[in-house]
C-alpha cells in the first residue's frame, strides 16, 4: 500500500466513530490522506471533536464529509473529491449504491469490526453483491465470519480480529490520566442505555434507592438526544438527578446522587470510578 494513497474511514454514530480512532490514527500517522464520514449527527460530532483537539496532527491532510448514500450522482461526487482509493467500513455500513458505485471503480472496500446479525441474514438478496464486492471483511467473531460467507463474501477475503469497540476502550483508558488503582466515585454506573431499557432503568433505580439509599449512581444514555427526555422521566419518578456538566468535579456529587451522563467521550474514562456497570441492552441482544 502506497504511504499516500487517500482512505475513506465510514462509521454509523458515536460508538462506531470511537471504534476506528485507534485505526484512523495510525493511517493518519503513516501519512494518508483521510476522509471521515458518519451516519448519524453523535458520530459527526465525534469526528469534529477529534479533530477540534488535534487528534489528528497535520488537519490540512483530514477532511468530513456527509455519507455519499443518497444518489448514484453524489456517490460519483464524494469519489471525485476524495480521490479514495480504500473505503474503510465500521460494523456493517454495507449501503448497496455506494458500494457497487465504487467498486466499479476499483475502490478497495473493508469492513472492520464486522458483525453479520440473524436479521442482516434475512436481507441477503439485497445485500449479498455488496458481500461479493468486498476486498477484506474482519469480523468480530467466528459465527460473524460463517455468516459473512453465507452472504456472499468471498472466504479468502474474511478474517476473525475481534470487537474494534473493546480495543477502543481498553486504549483509551491506557492512555488516560486515570491512575489503575483511581478511588470509587460511583457504586454503579448504568452505560449505554437505550430507549427501550428506560421503563426498566427507572423501576430498578426506585428499588435500588431504597436499599442503598447512599450509593452513588451514574446513568449513560446511549445516544445524548436521549438526555432531557430521560430527566423528565426520572423526575417524574420522584428520583432526583442531577447532570454531570453541571458539576465542577466528580467529587461534588454527595452520598446517593444520581448523576445523569449528557457528554460525550466521558464514558470510558469513567468506568475508571466503580466496581459495577451494567451495559445497556445487555439482557435484550
Amino acid at each position: 500500500m502506497s504511504a499516500l494513497q487517500p482512505i475513506w474511514i465510514h462509521g454509523s454514530s458515536l460508538g462506531d466513530v470511537n471504534a476506528l480512532r485507534a485505526l484512523s490514527a495510525q493511517l493518519h500517522e503513516r501519512g494518508h490522506p483521510l476522509t471521515l464520514s458518519a451516519s448519524t449527527a453523535s458520530g459527526r460530532t465525534r469526528w469534529e471533536m477529534l479533530i477540534d483537539q488535534a487528534f489528528f496532527s497535520n488537519a490540512e491532510s483530514v477532511r468530513l464529509s456527509a455519507p455519499p448514500l443518497l444518489s448514484p450522482l453524489h456517490v460519483e461526487r464524494s469519489l471525485r473529491e476524495s480521490r479514495a482509493q480504500f473505503l474503510i467500513l465500521e460494523l456493517l455500513e454495507l449501503w448497496p449504491p455506494w458500494v457497487s458505485r465504487w467498486a466499479k471503480r476499483g475502490v478497495k472496500i473493508i469492513v472492520v469490526d464486522g458483525r453479520v446479525s440473524a436479521r442482516t441474514m434475512w436481507a441477503r438478496p439485497l445485500l449479498s453483491r455488496s458481500f461479493a464486492s468486498l476486498s477484506l471483511f474482519l469480523a468480530q467473531s467466528e459465527l460473524d465470519a460463517e455468516r459473512a460467507i453465507k452472504m456472499g463474501c468471498d472466504p479468502a477475503k474474511v478474517k476473525v480480529c475481534g470487537d474494534a469497540k473493546i480495543d477502543s476502550i481498553l486504549h483509551s483508558l491506557a492512555k488516560s490520566d486515570v491512575p489503575a488503582d483511581a478511588p470509587q466515585k460511583f457504586e454503579l454506573i448504568l452505560g449505554c442505555v437505550r430507549p427501550r431499557d428506560e421503563a426498566s432503568l427507572v423501576a430498578g433505580l426506585t428499588a435500588y434507592q431504597t436499599s442503598r439509599p447512599d450509593d452513588r449512581v451514574l446513568i449513560a444514555p446511549r445516544h445524548l438526544q436521549r438526555v432531557h427526555p430521560l430527566l423528565k422521566r426520572l423526575r417524574r419518578a420522584g428520583i432526583n438527578v442531577q447532570l454531570y456538566s453541571e458539576l465542577t468535579s466528580l467529587t461534588d456529587s454527595s452520598p446517593g446522587s444520581i448523576i445523569l451522563l449528557d457528554q460525550y467521550g466521558e464514558l470510558a474514562t469513567l468506568y475508571h470510578h466503580t466496581h459495577c456497570a451494567i451495559i445497556g441492552g445487555t439482557f435484550f441482544d
